[in-house]
């Protein structure tokens, strides 16, 4: 099960993301006030934790920044390879969507896959036989 640290500060906000992330099955979701960077995951994070927390800028796969629409920001950003950002305006469905993304992008430990013949194959990949597959 893949985490999810929220660290935002609006609480209707975080609540709402928290429950869609619960309701998707897949997640441990962590409401926390630092950063824990040993653990595995997403990182969900405001512009004030961003400000409280600089550090989260060296971690730009893992995280999904909730921002205002500023230029100046998303240059800052963009500078630093962050490419999960979500406006403020958008609801947490949105947010959800960055969050899924960013977590297809980490790396996963090679014990997901199953060598079968000379490739790798996910253990959760349809199996299509040769006669089927024509």
């Amino acid at each position: 099960m893949s985490t999810v640290q929220v660290l935002v500060q609006r609480e209707t906000y975080a609540g709402a993301l928290s429950s869609l992330l619960a309701r998707e099955g897949v997640y441990q979701v962590a409401r926390v006030s630092v950063p824990d960077f040993e653990r595995d995951g997403v990182i969900v994070a405001d512009r004030q934790a961003l400000d409280r927390y600089p550090s989260l800028l060296q971690h730009p796969e893992r995280l999904v920044l909730i921002a205002p629409n500023d230029p100046n920001l998303l240059s800052l950003l963009w500078e630093y390879n962050v490419r999960s950002v979500v406006f403020e305006s958008d609801p947490p469905s949105t947010a959800v969507l960055a969050i899924l993304g960013a977590d297809l992008g980490e790396p996963r430990p090679f014990g997901r896959m199953a060598a079968i013949g000379s490739r790798a194959v996910s253990p959760n990949a349809a199996q299509i036989s040769p006669k089927r597959a024509m």
